[in-house]
């Protein structure tokens, strides 16, 4: 259990790096100033991934984007919801 949040963090950092490679040309300057305030800001991972998985469905007001959605969307192809690791 002590190497969770390890673990967690490792998974959102793949998440990201990921969705960002597949996603950047399709990036406003909008949606990559909330990508950066989302990985960047005041939230943590466990946060992060209740939110992007759907296991959380209240999203702070300032994150409720187009990015989040393809966040949303792009873990729910890559069948993440049900990974039950975390």
């Amino acid at each position: 259990m002590s190497n969770l949040p390890n673990l967690l963090r490792k998974f959102c950092h793949f998440i990201f790096s990921k969705f960002y490679e597949e996603h950047v040309n399709l990036l406003t300057a909008d949606d990559l100033n909330t990508y950066d305030q989302l990985i960047n800001g005041e939230y943590n991972e466990w946060d992060i991934y209740y939110w992007i998985t759907g296991r959380r469905k209240t999203v702070p007001e300032n994150l409720e984007s187009n990015v989040m959605q393809m966040l949303k969307s792009y873990v729910k192809r890559m069948n993440v919801k049900n990974a039950s690791s975390f």
